[in-house]
């Protein structure tokens, strides 16, 4: 019996490895795709990845939060292009005419204005008037400097982020498709043992116990995928589309 038992197990492993598409070295060794790994459209997988990521990180860099940077950087340029002439309202410029020639004096026959400036102009022009100019020039040009980095880093920043993200989700994605396998196994193990026990090959107590091991699985697989959910969100947050579909049109578009 015991004999049967085992050639019965095995068969179904066998039939299992066949079903799921495990694939063997030349040595027999079980080994298993990489993510990734299948052609789309001509490209393999590692271009693959590579465009994925690429076009994740486009998305994640179109970020509202750039814009704000971006109104920084015109605020300072406007900044610059006032210090460069703010040299203009250091500048004074007074003048005044003389009051008989608006009325018309005459002194003698003469005009008044005649023995008086008509009109006299002055201007006042501070000291420090350019060094003043050319440091208000330096402080604004600095500024566009200052924002410029600081748009950098945080697009930086995103694209860390981003790509930490893929790599989660790619993680996820991965566990669950290891998990699915499991399942299917656990869940053929248990049709097996139904099928044993109604044949008397085993007891119940070890049908019971394929049918623990596939309640198992099958907890582990909810857990997976509520995973996989949740990486996809927080990839989502930053990219702002379905990943799915921004990894379809990453490879297709090539």
């Amino acid at each position: 019996m015991r004999n049967l038992l085992f050639a019965g197990l095995f068969t179904v492993f066998f039939c299992n490895l066949s079903y799921l598409g495990v694939a063997q070295d030349a040595s027999g060794a079980l080994r298993k795709p990489p993510f990734n790994s299948q052609n789309f459209n001509g490209v393999d997988g590692d271009t693959q990845d590579s465009l994925i990521k690429a076009k994740l990180v486009s998305l994640a860099i179109n970020n509202p939060e750039l814009d704000v940077d971006d109104a920084n950087i015109k605020i300072a340029q406007y900044g610059l292009d006032m210090a460069k002439s703010s040299w203009l309202s250091m500048v004074n410029v007074a003048g005044n005419v003389n009051e008989f020639v608006i009325d018309g004096t005459r002194i003698n026959g003469t005009a008044a204005s005649t023995y008086y400036p008509k009109y006299n102009i002055g201007a006042t022009l501070p000291f420090d008037i350019f060094s003043k100019t050319k440091g208000e020039k330096h402080i604004a040009t600095q500024n566009i400097v200052l924002a410029k980095a600081l748009k950098e880093d945080k697009i930086r920043l995103i694209k860390e982020e981003v790509l930490v993200r893929y790599e989660d989700y790619k993680e996820k994605k991965e566990l669950m498709r290891l998990q699915k396998i499991s399942g299917e196994g656990d869940n053929d193990s248990y049709i097996a043992a139904q099928k044993s026990y109604a044949d008397g090959t085993i007891q119940l107590a070890e049908m019971n116990k394929t049918y623990q091991l596939y309640i198992d699985s099958q907890s582990k697989l909810v857990s997976a995928q509520r995973d996989l959910n949740v990486a996809a969100i927080h990839l989502e947050e930053m990219i702002g589309v379905p990943v799915d579909q921004a990894i379809h049109d990453a490879v297709s578009n090539q």
